[in-house]
């Protein structure tokens, strides 16, 4: 599985435009407050979806995540669900 940190960077990476050097993603921290609205939100879900095989039907049934530990959670999920 990968690390949380690998799975934060990579996050980072889908960001529609870089955040600032001493922006820290932490679990905690909320996509809105990071200057995601929900088209860059989805667009990021939709991107992880195609890298990790996400469950579109679950991510439906949880609706889009509101922070980064959400993201990380339904990789987790998916990696051991798909392997």
């Amino acid at each position: 599985m990968e690390s949380k940190q690998h799975l934060l960077a990579r996050i980072r990476a889908l960001f529609p435009s870089e955040p600032a050097p001493d922006c820290e993603l932490r679990a905690e921290s909320v996509l809105a407050d990071l200057g995601l609205n929900s088209l860059s939100t989805t667009s990021i879900v939709l991107k992880l979806q195609e890298e990790y095989e996400l469950d579109v039907d679950y991510i439906s049934q949880r609706g889009l995540p509101v922070t980064v530990g959400d993201l990380v959670r339904l990789v987790e999920d998916s990696i051991k669900t798909h392997g």
